[in-house]
């Protein structure tokens, strides 16, 4: 995910783990850091896991008592203590709303804030034994920016989720207090980009400029058009201001704009001061440097990477030979000295997954990702990426096992039709074209779809053939998924159907008579043009359940029995139907028990009442592991496993 809007491009490069930081605790031996789960003696939601990259770090804060670092990323919240090197995930299992984080503060009662990327803002208070508890005046606000209050809460820059334009400055002063609203109109509460206590004063930066409040007062003042992306404390009672133009310095009592030519003209994202020598740290688009008398002084060859925040750190309890600033982005945490910079921070084998979940195989024993960044597999103890075998296998939509053949077949945008053998990569493309979807026959045939057009492996051939194209006269529309149906006519007679979601409704193809044709009666007249999501069968009833933007539906009446944003459907062995929307997850007992949706479901699964990594869930598959059912459930956020015994929540 790009983290920073800026009008120059860089490419990320693969993590760089080869980089050793040079400790003096160091010297001598091999050191990682040691990953470990947040624990609990009560876990707060003991039937669910959450699994996600925690490396794409967004934010970080430091806590001066213990030497400990808090790290806000797109997977979660990581508490790190460099001393150890040990790190513990906190991830929405453990209370989080989601896994994606984007502030992390902490205040100096203790207390630990974190706001969702989406909505909401949680906290954690040491010594408690208690899980991360969401703030009940948070659930229509987004945080924009968070900064710890003087003596203990936070201030808070807000966006309403249901009104882009209504924005707000509101302060908490303790866990259990109440969300007070300070500044509720005016363009120094729109998009803050930029927060900065000193003393009585809160300084506002963003895309209209500068301002300051105190007492309820709030003043603008004139920085020359620049938007104001990040602020520090210079001296003199002054500001350094970060802008989309560059870093300047603002005179305070003059209400004066001036910079020198030699300092960064590139945007800039993060300013933070060293602690112990006043210099000034500054992190642009394109480069990390320090001010020292007005020089700037910039570090030479900057690996290509994505930077986006600066960390001063200090104290007795860190034991660093050089240098006391951090930078984080997309590979972590490194140390910045003037004239380097070094990983201190290594990844858990659960960091090589990709949070963007496209589609899950679940069998017994674990779970295959297909995801953005390739494709994956747990064994409930450690992650395997393919990356290194093969580094372009990436954009998977699709993955089907054949069990008895011990082969796994991979549908790749980005690399066409793929396979495994016994678990290895074999660097053979069968299908060039961009895979969007995979399905098996009854009698052991394969069917892999592209945006057009289908193809047919037979059980007895190992040859891939192209379906006649007169057959599936798509007339424009996009293949987005396929599901194989054994079916039996009124006579008894067994036939077999592919169906075909497309981008403008749900087409039938029968193999035997090389004949298609669109369901003319789906979803009502109205709604033909309408596009399928998810397809899957009832193993019960042997029924086609169909998923749409607009709701659920069944074969043959076409029956709308849910109106939702159904992203993904599944079916457990007992009948369970699972239903993965755009807001949540939702668990139906079995549509061949009785009468079809009449009532409510057995539950209904989001990031504030389970360990669900998103409300936007993007696939599902469920599993087994002895007597309890496993379902998984992907996200743009990462993934979440929920333990389950058939007919209990």
């Amino acid at each position: 995910m790009n983290e920073t809007s800026s009008s120059i491009k860089r490419d990320i490069v693969p993590r760089r783990l080869d980089l050793v930081p040079r400790y003096t605790r160091q010297l001598g031996r091999e050191f990682r850091t040691q990953h470990q789960r947040f624990s609990l003696t009560t876990p707060l939601y003991p039937s669910w896991k959450s699994y996600a990259n925690q490396m794409h770090v967004r934010d970080m804060a430091f806590d001066h008592k213990r030497g400990e670092i808090w790290l806000a990323t797109w997977g979660g919240v990581l508490c790190w203590n460099p001393e150890t090197d040990i790190c513990i995930r906190h991830t929405s299992e453990h209370g989080l709303l989601g896994n994606a984080t984007h502030y992390v503060v902490l205040d100096d009662k203790d207390v630990v804030w974190a706001s969702g990327q989406e909505r909401g803002i949680c906290y954690l208070k040491f010594g408690s034994d208690t899980p991360w508890q969401s703030h009940r005046d948070f659930e229509r606000w987004m945080i924009l920016q968070v900064v710890a209050r003087p003596d203990s809460g936070v201030y808070v820059a807000l966006r309403n989720i249901n009104n882009k334009n209504k924005c707000a400055l509101g302060e908490i002063t303790s866990p259990d207090s109440r969300l007070r609203l300070l500044v509720r109109d005016g363009l120094v509460i729109k998009d803050i980009d930029a927060l900065l206590v000193e003393k009585n004063t809160i300084w506002i930066g963003n895309a209209w400029g500068l301002y300051s409040w105190v007492d309820g007062n709030v003043e603008p003042f004139d920085v020359e058009g620049k938007q104001v992306r990040s602020l520090a404390v210079a001296p003199g009672g002054n500001l350094w201001l970060g802008t989309n133009w560059g870093l300047y310095r603002f005179a305070v009592s003059e209400k004066s704009l001036n910079r020198q030519d030699t300092w960064p003209r590139d945007e800039v994202l993060s300013l933070v001061v060293e602690p112990d020598t006043g210099y000034l740290w500054v992190l642009t688009v394109r480069e990390i440097g320090r001010l020292v008398d007005n020089v700037w002084q910039g570090i030479p060859n900057l690996p290509p990477m994505r930077f986006n925040k600066l960390l001063a750190v200090s104290g007795t309890k860190i034991g660093w030979t050089e240098g006391q600033v951090l930078v984080a982005g997309a590979n972590g945490v490194h140390q910045v000295a003037i004239d380097k910079i070094e990983a201190i921070f290594y990844a858990s084998s659960e960091d090589t997954l990709s949070n963007s979940i496209r589609c899950l195989w679940a069998d017994t024993s674990g779970v295959w990702v297909g995801a953005v960044q390739g494709l994956y597999f747990f064994d409930s103890k450690i992650w395997k990426s393919y990356a290194a075998d093969a580094p372009n296998l990436r954009d998977i939509y699709a993955i089907l096992p054949e069990t008895q053949e011990g082969r796994l077949w991979v549908g790749s945008f980005r690399m066409g039709l793929q396979r495994l053998q016994q678990g290895v990569y074999i660097p053979e493309q069968l299908l060039h074209e961009p895979i969007v979807s995979l399905a098996s026959g009854a009698d052991g045939s394969l069917w892999a779809a592209t945006f057009d057009t289908l193809f047919y492996r037979s059980h007895e051939s190992h040859e891939w053939q192209l379906i006649n194209q007169s057959a599936l006269h798509l007339s424009g529309a996009i293949i987005q998924t396929i599901c194989y149906q054994l079916a039996r006519e009124e006579s008894g007679e067994a036939v077999d159907i592919l169906w075909v979601g497309t981008s403008s409704g749900l087409f039938c193809y029968r193999p035997r008579l090389d004949l298609g044709d669109w369901v003319q009666d789906f979803a009502s007249s109205k709604q033909e043009q309408l596009a399928i999501q998810a397809l899957a069968i009832d193993p019960k009833t042997n029924c086609l359940w169909v998923g749409t933007s607009i709701g659920l539906f069944s074969e043959h009446k076409w029956q709308r029995h849910r109106e939702a944003d159904i992203q993904a459907l599944a079916f457990d062995a007992a009948g369970t139907f699972w239903l993965g929307t755009a807001a949540g997850l939702e668990q139906w007992p079995s549509p061949g028990e009785g009468e079809w949706f009449a009532g409510e479901p057995t539950a209904i699964f989001t990031t504030a009442n389970s360990g669900l990594a998103a409300n936007m869930v993007t696939a599902l598959s469920v599993g087994v592991c002895q007597e309890e059912f496993l379902l998984w459930i992907g996200s743009n956020q990462g993934i979440s496993c929920y333990s389950y015994t058939p007919g209990k929540v």
